[in-house]
């Protein structure tokens, strides 16, 4: 029987290859997961933000600032 490459029957660089490439599709798809949950809060925050800033300008009122508030607590 012949042997190719390391290991038993050849199998031993193959099997640690396939083992790099789940870990780095496990560590990809978590990476990504945690991208998206974090950029529901940077936009969450961005609105507040934004909504500081018009009730700062006088553009809105201190009720419907209140109101807006709430509003988006509930999200």
């Amino acid at each position: 029987m012949h042997m190719f490459g390391y290991g038993y029957g050849g199998w031993g660089i193959g099997m640690f290859l396939m083992m790099i490439f789940c870990v780095a599709i496990i560590v990809g798809v978590i990476l990504l997961i945690m991208k998206m949950i974090k950029g529901d809060d940077s936009s969450r925050g961005h609105a507040f933000t934004l909504l500081d800033e018009k009730f700062a300008n006088g553009e809105i009122s201190e009720a419907e600032y209140i109101q807006k508030k709430k509003i988006m607590k509930k999200k």
